[in-house]
């Protein structure tokens, strides 16, 4: 059998490959600025836990920590701001504004980079598109 390789995990290749490709730097982790109940951006470590089913948050410190239920996750939007930079393909900033919109809240987080963002953006995309199958998905981590 035809397989493909995708860094933490190795799936047949095809739709499964697809969705590892687009998950893998959620599992890699990256720092993001993540807004605070006080309504302050803190820097945070953010990744997606080898069960596919938690997003862990924790300041670059290690003394706080917060986890997202992936089922709870209902979409990802980008403010007008954001909007803005991406149709006038401005992947020079240094800020990119998006938020997870949850069952029962909203999480509002800023990445460093463009290439963060997208990464963020298609993950959580395709981690929602596919909540119905993340055991079994999750079954295939290795």
């Amino acid at each position: 059998m035809n397989r493909a390789s995708v860094g933490l995990v190795e799936v047949p290749a095809g739709p499964d490959a697809i969705f590892f490709a687009a998950v893998k730097p959620l599992v890699e982790g990256v720092c993001l600025m993540v807004e605070t109940n006080t309504h302050q951006l803190v820097l945070q470590q953010v990744y997606l836990d080898l069960s596919l089913f938690k997003i862990h948050v924790h300041d670059c410190n290690g003394l706080s920590k917060e986890s997202i239920d992936v089922e709870q996750i209902v979409k990802t939007t980008l403010p007008d701001a954001t909007l803005e930079l991406l149709q006038k393909q401005d992947k020079t900033s240094q800020r990119y504004k998006f938020s997870l919109i949850m069952e029962d809240h909203s999480m509002n987080m800023m990445a460093l980079n463009y290439s963060d963002l997208k990464q963020w953006i298609v993950g959580i995309n395709m981690l929602v598109q596919h909540k119905a199958q993340l055991t079994r998905l999750s079954s295939l981590v290795k």
